[in-house]
């Protein structure tokens, strides 16, 4: 797949006829990947499959290009496997009826399919596959690993120019052990954005690629600050209830914004405020809002006032965000 091809927009009728990439993260995977260099042995340094395994086996999903279609079926490339050949059959299409010669109005050449492999040909090194059998829930699960599997390989192309060798050198060496030590190549570039030394020891790298690649993490793993929130009531009656909320959120926010942190309270509307904090360590992030809560609430109540907790802490704004945190708290209970 080269780079100024599209990522998979997924259009079909049945029943993943709903899943489609998103359009921003297209993009923003787009804008990450190189251009092509036109000469014809730097195409072929950067020309890989993206794992290991040289074909995918029977069961499992892949995305393709319909490249071909005719009255028996239609033909693609799959991009995960180096643009392996793949036949999808005109029976295999939908679980709908197909009149005969409407087989063009199904499909169209250029568009993009999930698909699964129902058999493989070692021999000719291709596949048929299926679109009827794949079920929304796990399209969109393929989708996500594509997705993520494809900025993998832009890491590995960008950092294959930077050491002038084959991206292929570069996965045999030491790229398709992050599969194998991690959940995924994916979370173990995110890790080694923050903590290199969590990742590297883990596969047999040299320190001239070690550099090279964080390097191109430095200029692509671009992750992201959350936002954490929770918001409380504070109902004081007493005469000295102005000064009594200056006194509890003064003495929680100096206790808690020291070194690099940062908590903020806002008054929401009376007697409503909210505390957040904006940090990429999410659990330490929820932590101070958990302690800051525990001194208002402490200083409140000393007072024979009432403190209740409206929403406890909680991520705002894009769920989407990778949790570095969370990805080495899941590698550790891996290993």
């Amino acid at each position: 797949m080269t780079d100024n091809q599209e990522e998979p927009v997924i259009t079909q009728k049945e029943e993943i006829n709903e899943i489609s990439t998103d359009k921003e993260e297209e993009e923003k995977v787009e804008k990450k990947v190189v251009e092509e260099d036109s000469s014809t042995d730097e195409e072929d340094k950067v020309k890989c499959r993206f794992y290991r395994k040289e074909l995918p086996e029977i069961g499992d999903l892949v995305i393709g290009r319909i490249t071909q279609v005719n009255e028996a079926g239609c033909y693609l490339e799959l991009f995960e496997y180096d643009a392996c050949d793949a036949f999808l059959p005109f029976t295999q299409l939908t679980k709908n009826r197909i009149k005969k010669g409407s087989m063009k109005s199904y499909v169209k050449e250029g568009r993009q399919e999930i698909v699964e492999v129902i058999r493989v040909d070692e021999k000719s090194k291709s596949c048929d596959v299926s679109r009827k059998i794949v079920k929304k829930e796990d399209g969109l699960e393929s989708l996500a690993h594509f997705i993520n599997a494809k900025k993998v390989h832009a890491i590995m192309r960008a950092t294959a120019r930077l050491l002038n060798c084959s991206v292929l050198s570069l996965y045999e060496e030491w790229g398709w052990d992050l599969y194998d030590s991690f959940t995924s190549a994916y979370n173990a570039f995110l890790i080694a954005a923050e903590c290199a030394e969590e990742v590297f020891p883990k596969i047999d790298i040299s320190e001239e690629h070690k550099a090279a690649v964080l390097q191109v993490l430095g200029q692509r793993m671009k992750i992201k600050p959350k936002k954490i929130r929770a918001d409380f009531a504070l109902c004081v009656t007493s005469i000295e209830g102005v000064d009594l909320i200056k006194e509890a959120l003064l003495t929680a926010k100096n206790k808690v914004n020291v070194g690099e942190w940062t908590v903020e309270f806002k008054l929401l509307a009376s007697p409503n405020y909210k505390v957040e904090v904006v940090t990429h360590k999410r659990n330490e992030g929820t932590k101070k809002l958990e302690e800051a809560l525990e001194i208002i609430k402490g200083i409140i109540k000393a007072h024979g006032q009432k403190f209740s907790l409206k929403a406890a802490p909680r991520l705002v704004g894009d769920q989407n965000e990778p949790d570095v945190d969370e990805l080495r708290e899941q590698q550790k209970q891996r290993e």
